[in-house]
This record gives structure tokens, sequence and C-alpha cells, in this order.
């Protein structure tokens, strides 16, 4: 049987046909009667169909299914309500596959009879019949099952795929579709829609989907911002603008995170003033989005506003820079060049904490810039030394770019910063015979965990 579904024709159904009736056999015939093309395939199982019961009869009624018999439908409408209930969902299945007019009929009828298990199954059924139809450019017929499966008597789930289903059957009406869901009162309809937003971007078009966002619960404003920030049309920016100025958190945080994935070099001032100014997941989602904002003229904007920015505001700008992934770190060092008047009141311990993290990506041509810069920043006085956020990581790198007379310095200013660098580089400071008083060297660490006397 295995042979003759690849090898068979017409000539090989008498005999498969004479094993459709046979318990032994039956399984075997019907999957090689299910890969023959032509009528008498179809009429030998039409025929078993009325002699067979139980699970034979059931595997007869799935072989017409897989192959869209839509002469068998009339057959298949009276076993809706057997009292065998495997049989009535097996030919329920049957016409939702078969997904004829005929068939569409049907299941119209029985989605008015039945009840509990059987009447979910066939409300399933109808939906995949109106997607045959779609998918055969029935898109009229389909549209009408579509509407029937959308009123609220319907479940959740039916509805959902039958508001799906009309966006998809009339992508010339998808947009009116949503927004009229959008101005209606059913919250949980209104989320399917702004899901339709991002998922569906061919059908939908923007600009009148985005003028409903104002008028939208603050919920539904939230999923709308995310669903618009995932589609990244520019179309949507002014709204996304406007709606950091909500007078709901939630909204104004969905807004900044969506203008990380819609905004440019002119969100630049919004997003910095929102991560100096606010707290909490506000000023996470502002500083996370001015961290993706990504090209030369964001990076432009950013250095440009550096130098005449409010200390608050210049520190953002500079973890912006500081923190952006992926970027060259050029702009990084222009940056800090340009910090090099920051107060030393101010959060951010510049220009070492800038430094600290890049130091072991930086490139070679840049390297003794920033060595030189690193080296600086520990010799100013007026800047106090904070070595508590330094990994051990960041700490090996650093040890690597600076000279020897520099890290005795950083370490000679503070206990911490001995304990921190390690024995290994402590040991590579007390043996470098260029210091010019190598035993002062050894009094630096007469106070930290590893002893003076272990390292001589």
């Amino acid at each position: 049987c295995r042979k003759l579904s690849i090898i068979g024709t017409e000539a090989s159904v008498p005999t498969l046909a004479e094993m459709l009736t046979k318990k032994e056999t039956s399984d075997m015939a019907r999957f090689a009667l299910e890969r023959i093309p032509g009528e008498a395939v179809d009429e030998a199982l039409r025929k078993a169909l009325l002699e067979t019961a139980g699970k034979m009869r059931v595997g007869i009624i799935n072989s017409l299914g897989q192959r869209r018999d839509s002469k068998s439908v009339s057959a298949l409408k009276s076993l809706i309500y057997d009292s065998d209930i495997t049989t009535a969902v097996a030919a329920v299945s049957a016409l939702g596959q078969i997904a004829s007019t005929e068939a569409a009929q049907v299941l119209a009828g029985a989605k008015e009879k039945t009840t509990g298990k059987l009447h979910l199954l066939v409300l399933d059924a109808y939906i995949k019949c109106a997607e045959q139809l779609v998918a055969r450019g029935e898109c009229h017929q389909a549209l009408g099952i579509y509407k029937q499966l959308y009123v609220s008597s319907e479940p959740a789930p039916i509805r959902f795929a039958a508001l799906k289903g009309m966006v998809t059957a009339t992508p010339e009406k998808a947009v009116g579709i949503v927004v009229n869901v959008l101005k209606g009162d059913d919250q949980i309809m209104q989320a399917v829609a702004i899901g339709l937003v991002g998922e569906m971007p061919g059908i939908l078009e923007l600009k009148t989907i985005v003028a409903e966002l104002p008028n939208l619960p603050a919920a539904q404003q939230v999923q709308l911002l995310s669903a618009l920030g995932e589609r990244g049309d520019p179309v949507a920016l002014p709204e996304v603008v406007n709606a950091t100025k909500s007078t709901e958190e939630p909204v104004r945080t969905a807004a900044l995170k969506a203008l990380g994935q819609l905004g440019d070099a002119s969100n630049v001032n919004l997003l910095v003033q929102a991560a100096a100014t606010t707290d909490g997941v506000e000023q996470k989602a502002a500083r996370e989005s001015l961290y993706r904002l990504c090209g030369s003229e964001v990076d432009q904007t950013i250095l440009g506003s550096i130098s005449r920015a409010d200390p608050k505001i210049k520190v953002e700008l500079i973890r912006s820079i500081g923190s952006a992934s992926g970027q060259s770190h050029r702009p990084r060092i222009a940056a800090v060049r340009t910090s090099a008047s920051l107060s030393s009141k101010a959060s951010l311990n510049t220009p070492r904490d800038l430094l600290l993290p890049i130091l072991p990506k930086t490139p070679s041509s840049e390297h003794r810039t920033l060595t030189s810069l690193t080296e600086a920043s520990f010799s100013n006085k007026t800047s106090p030394l904070s070595l508590t956020a330094l990994r051990e990581a960041e700490a090996t790198a650093l040890s690597a770019s600076l000279s020897s007379v520099s890290l005795l310095a950083l370490i000679s200013k503070s206990t911490s910063a001995a304990t921190c660098f390690g024995p290994a580089i402590s040991l590579r400071v007390l043996s470098d015979s260029t210091l010019t008083s190598r035993s002062g060297s050894f009094a630096v660490f007469n106070n930290v965990s590893t002893p003076a006397a272990t390292l001589r």
C-alpha cells in the first residue's frame, strides 16, 4: 500500500476499495487512496462511508476531508448530528477542510443547532472554511462568514480570528475596520485590533489609525504605542512625541520606549530632558531609547549639545555616548574631551566613568588618546577618586593601559585601589626600575590585605 500511494493509479482503486471495509486493511487502503488522484478514489471513499461504522467510518471521513471532496458534503451533513461524538467531530472537521460553498452553508446551519464542545468545533471549522475561501480568492463569501462570527455572542477566540479574517479578506477596507474597533468600547477587541497593526504592515496603512491614539483608554494607548514602535513606521512619530506629554505615566513611558525605535536626531533633546528630569521606569525608558538612537546626526547632536548643557543634562548626554552599543568609540573620546570642565559635584565621575568600560575595546589607533586622558583624570586633584564601581576586569584592562608611574599615583591615593588591582598588578609597580623611589612604593601597600613583605 505504501508503494501504491506513490506509484498507484485509478487502476489500483478496485482492489483498494475492497480493503476499505475490512478492519485489518482499512487504514492501509486509505493511506494509499488519499494520494492517488482521480474521481474513482472519491467514489470509492463515498461508497465505503455508507458501508462502515465506528473507527473505520471516522477514518474514511478524515480521508474525504483530506481530499476535499465536495460531493461528500451531503453525506457528511447528517453525520454532524450522529450519536457517536467521534463521528460528529470528524464530519465537522472534514467540512471545514472541504470549504466549498455547500460546506459553508452546512456549517452555518450547524452553528445554530449544536451546543457545547461540538459547537466550538463547528465555529472553528467555519473559520477554517473562510480561510480556504480567501485563499481561493472568494473573499466576498469569506467576509460574510467572518461577520457572522464577529458578533459579541461568540467566544472571544473566535471573534479574534474573525476580526483578523475581515482585515485579510478586504485589505482595501482594513483601516476602516480597525479604526471602527478602536472607536468602540470593547477593550478586548481593541487590543486585538492593535495587535494587527504590528502583524500586518502590508495591509494596514497607519496615518488614520495613529490619529486615534489620543482617544483610546490609557491601557490601549500603551498597547498601540508598543505596536507602533515594533512596526517602525516614521509616520507615527508626531503622535508618539505628543504621547510623551500624557498625564498617564504608563503612556509616557511607552511613548519614550517607542522613540528608541522610531526616533532620530530631532528627538535627542526630548529624550535627554526626560532622562534628566524623571526617575524610575520613565527615566529608564528615556535612557534606553537615547542609547538606541544611532547615526552620525545623532552623534553630532549629542556632542554639539554637551558644552552648553546644564550639568544634569550634560551627564545624560555623556552617558548616552558612553553606553551606546555597537558604535565607534571616537564620539566617546570627543565627549570626554568636551566634558573636561564638568563640575566635580556632578553625579558622573568624568572622564573616568566613561573611560573604564571602553578601554578593553579601544582600537589601537585611539588607545594612546584614551590612556592620556585616563592618566590626566587620575592626576586631577579637584576631582575625587571613586573605585567603588570598578570591576576586576576593568581594573585589569586599565592597569594594562597605564604606566607604572600612573598606577602608583592611583594606588597611593586609595588603599582600595591596591586591593582592587591585586598582587600581580601591584608587583608590576614594585618591580619597575624606572620608578624614582621604590622604597616609597612599598609603603603604599603596608595597610592592604596583601602584605608588602609578600610582594617583596
